[in-house]
């Protein structure tokens, strides 16, 4: 799965998601994303699910950018397969 977001003239970004702790048996909760930005490779991001939180955890920030020129930017996520799958659960970009 690949989400990309497009802003004009934006100086930051931070992109928060909804990380999954427990589901039944077979389903996938782990989380592993990428995050490109500008055709580059600038961080990646793991979430081991943790039974002991809540079923679902939101408003998580697993990436942020700042120092940005004035200028449009493309912002890719991917859900990175390992050696397991992975989940991405976008839940909202913020962006100045």
């Amino acid at each position: 799965m690949r989400l990309i977001v497009s802003f004009l003239s934006g100086t930051a970004i931070w992109v928060y998601l909804i990380l999954a702790n427990n589901a039944s048996t077979g389903v996938t909760i782990f989380t592993n994303a990428s995050f490109e930005l500008d055709g580059k490779l600038v961080h990646v991001y793991g979430h081991i699910p943790d039974p002991s939180q809540g079923s679902y955890l939101y408003n998580v920030s697993a990436f942020q950018q700042s120092n940005l020129e004035i200028a449009e930017h493309t912002l890719v996520m991917t859900a990175v397969q390992g050696s397991q799958p992975s989940l991405l659960l976008f839940d909202y970009a913020v962006y100045t």
